[in-house]
């Protein structure tokens, strides 16, 4: 994420527990949890808020719940096979399914 997406983030998370944002708390933010999806972050803040908690949203509470979210897309979508003509060459053929195993985490389609 890059900060303006922190700022939406945390200006979404104030929607639900009337924080004050500044500057301070976009930089903390970012560099706390800068690494993820955006789009994680947010399904992550309406998630924490949408549970039965009344604690404060805090950094390490959207880098758990997105953690949790790409294992269950990953344990819910099959893997796709690298392509058979890597199976010659193994660090390639890791590579590629590392990089399908990103994709489904991530929530995106593969295509065998």
């Amino acid at each position: 994420m890059n900060a303006s997406e922190i700022g939406e983030l945390l200006g979404f998370a104030a929607l639900y527990d009337n924080r004050k944002v500044g500057d301070e708390d976009v930089v903390a933010w970012l560099k706390a949890i800068g690494d993820l999806s955006h789009a994680d972050a947010m399904e992550a803040v309406a998630a924490h808020y949408g549970s039965e908690t009344t604690e404060r949203l805090m950094p390490g509470h959207v880098r758990i719940r997105v953690k949790a979210m790409r294992r269950e897309r990953i344990e819910r979508s099959p893997i796709a096979a690298p392509p058979a003509e890597l199976t010659d060459d193994p660090a390639a053929y890791r590579e590629s399914l590392k990089g399908n195993l990103k994709r489904v985490a991530d929530g995106l389609h593969i295509s065998r």
